[in-house]
């Protein structure tokens, strides 16, 4: 398991290292690295001498001639920096299509028509420090308004209606009532179309409550799959 050893009181030893003592690579004779290493009590020849294991041999000398405490320093950053609250986390990994019932038929279906329809629900979990409101969109395109992304779909009847939930964390999104048929959608158009830039599903969680954070978002983007058994 190895051990761990601490120290209470880490400090820095100041040692006078003359200028031209300090290591640099090349060096002017000999060899920078040993030609073995010690692991486990044991010698072990190493089997690339002079190789560096983290990178190249060159970064060797931006290291300092002194010692440094740890926890290093971080440099000033150049700009403000703020941090960032995410109100809404949607879990990607959580998607998933649920495919409906055989016994759901549509006005006008057979048994067969009902064999080979892909129908599916849509489901996944999400947190939320807020109140949300979330909509599913199939087949659309981006737009920006006021640094707000608004999602287009090509036909009206390609999205959910609007769903509304409180805040909570690991909230189930499940929809019996909207439903997605992809037996009726071209191979195309199940992939993200770079050309048009159209998106086969987006699902959006907006901030449904308060002012202060009007317009925030979570917004997941999602392809389809075709597996052929």
């Amino acid at each position: 398991m190895g051990a761990f050893i601490s120290r209470q009181n880490i400090g820095v030893e100041e040692v006078d290292i003359p200028s031209n003592s300090v290591y640099r690579y090349p060096p002017k004779s000999g060899s920078y690295f040993a030609s073995h290493f010690i692991m486990g009590g044991e010698k072990f020849d190493s089997t690339h001498p002079e190789g560096y294991l983290f990178g190249e041999n060159t970064d060797l000398n931006f290291l300092g001639i002194r010692p440094v405490a740890f926890p290093y320093a971080a440099p000033p950053p150049q700009e403000p920096v703020k941090t960032l609250r995410s109100l809404i986390n949607i879990r990607k990994d959580t998607l998933r299509l649920v495919r409906c019932s055989e016994d759901l038929k549509l006005p006008g279906e057979d048994e067969e028509a009902v064999k080979n329809r892909a129908c599916y629900n849509i489901e996944f979990t999400f947190d939320a420090d807020t109140q949300v409101a979330i909509t599913i969109y199939y087949q659309a395109m981006e737009e920006f308004h006021s640094g707000v992304p608004i999602y287009l779909p090509q036909d009206s009847s390609l999205q959910s209606e609007t769903v509304h939930f409180k805040r909570g964390v690991s909230q189930q999104f499940c929809l019996p009532s909207h439903s997605v048929n992809l037996s009726e959608w071209a191979d195309e158009e199940l992939l993200f179309d770079m050309e048009k830039e159209v998106f086969p599903m987006v699902v959006q969680a907006v901030v449904d409550e308060g002012e202060e954070h009007m317009g925030h978002s979570h917004v997941l983007l999602a392809t389809f799959e075709k597996v052929r058994l």
